[in-house]
């Protein structure tokens, strides 16, 4: 990557920070999206950025479909990816959402030590055990 496209990268990502405070997710995806139509390589800082842009709005769906677009965005999901997302669910209540999460941070290679300290949400624990499921894996004795 040249110095220009990496500046330019840099200064996108900086941009789609600057949205978390308004919650203006919508804007932060679109500079994701002219990111990718420059070529631009997007990296995990980006992604994290934009992930918790859309945390902070409480758009758990909108952040859930872009951690899974990670792949074709060339990104490596990271704990720090999931514990935006996870804490967004544990926001707006979606704890399903968010066992689902810690399985799949499992299932493809997020580390179990990584896995715990992304679990901003313990009222998780609490809504599963009053509903009789098994205890996700983070919160195991």
């Amino acid at each position: 990557m040249s110095l220009s496209h990496a500046a330019a990268a840099h200064t996108y990502c900086a941009a789609i920070t600057a949205h978390e405070g308004a919650g203006r997710w919508k804007d932060a995806l679109r500079l994701l999206a002219a990111m990718q139509k420059r070529d631009l390589a997007i990296d995990e800082h980006c992604l994290n950025a934009a992930l918790a842009v859309c945390a902070a709005a409480g758009e758990a769906d909108v952040a859930t479909r872009l951690l899974r677009r990670c792949p074709s965005l060339g990104v490596r999901a990271t704990a720090h990816h999931y514990s935006s997302v996870l804490a967004c669910c544990g926001r707006v209540g979606q704890w399903r959402r968010a066992l689902a999460l810690l399985d799949e941070m499992q299932q493809f290679g997020v580390a179990k030590d990584q896995a715990r300290h992304a679990v901003p949400c313990p009222h998780l624990v609490h809504r599963a055990a009053t509903l009789s499921l098994p205890a996700p894996p983070w919160h195991r004795p």
